[in-house]
C-alpha cells in the first residue's frame, strides 16, 4: 500500500513520524461552556488534521500519550496571549 509520496521527496506525515520533538503543544481555553484543546505545534495540528477536527479532544490526546507524545498545555481563560508557558497535563475521562 503506498502512501501516494513520491520515493524521492519525504512527505510531511512522514517527516512527522521521524522527527524527534514528541511534544504536542496545546492552549487550553473555555469555549461554549467546555473546554477546548487548540492545537499550538506542528505535531498537534498533524494530530486534529488526522482527527478531522480544528481542536484536539481529550480521547485524541490520551491516545497520542499511547504512542509516546508528551501533551502539554497552557491556559489562556483570559485571552492576552502573555502566557506562553507549557506544562504537562493530565488527561482524565
Amino acid at each position: 500500500m503506498s502512501l501516494g509520496c513520491n520515493p524521492t521527496v519525504e512527505c510531511s506525515s512522514v517527516l512527522f513520524l521521524k522527527g524527534n520533538n514528541m511534544e504536542i503543544l496545546v492552549t487550553i481555553k473555555p469555549q461554549y461552556g467546555c473546554v477546548a484543546y487548540h492545537p499550538d505545534n506542528a505535531q498537534a495540528k498533524t494530530l486534529a488534521e488526522i482527527a478531522g477536527t480544528k481542536t484536539l479532544t481529550p480521547r485524541v490526546l490520551k491516545l497520542a500519550q499511547g504512542l509516546g507524545f508528551e501533551v502539554k498545555g497552557k491556559f489562556d481563560l483570559v485571552p492576552t496571549g502573555s502566557n506562553s508557558n507549557y506544562m504537562p497535563i493530565e488527561l482524565a475521562f
